[in-house]
């Protein structure tokens, strides 16, 4: 059996975990924009829709630190210019407490490659995001197009 066909049942298998360990947990998102204003989303493997880039952050790293590892890991990311926090927010789901550290990167430039997590790494320019994208996360990239010149 592929790999990536175990990744949902390993994901399955985590949110158990969760439920019984109720773990709080530090995290990053980057809405990565190119040099041509298009916002660069990746689908994983093991969860329907189109999401920022992010994942955790590793014991004693630096929230920005992780956000660009994560770009790096995610999308390929070969250069960047300006990256700015834009908040934190507090998540409660899947009975993991999780603090997201949210970014803006500008000048994204990327080579996405083969990985078992990413199935997808495209841009699209934000009047057209996809349509199953969760709505949370539309509305916090289109929050931070519009706040931040």
């Amino acid at each position: 059996m592929p790999l990536r066909l175990l990744l949902p049942l390993a994901y399955r298998a985590a949110r158990l975990w969760w439920f019984v360990r109720r773990p709080r947990t530090f995290g990053v998102r980057a809405i990565a924009v190119t040099p041509q204003g298009e916002i660069v989303l990746v689908r994983h493997s093991y969860l329907r829709g189109w999401y920022c880039p992010g994942g955790g952050c590793k014991r004693r790293e630096e929230a920005q630190a992780a956000a660009l590892r994560e770009l790096r890991e995610e999308i390929g990311m070969i250069g960047c210019g300006t990256v700015r926090h834009l908040a934190d927010y507090f998540v409660e789901r899947h009975f993991r407490r999780d603090t997201v550290s949210w970014f803006l990167v500008r000048d994204v430039r990327f080579a996405p490659r083969r990985s078992l997590e990413i199935a997808e790494v495209r841009g699209f320019a934000p009047e057209a995001l996809p349509a199953d994208m969760p709505p949370a996360v539309r509305d916090r990239v289109l929050a931070a197009l519009a706040l931040v010149p």
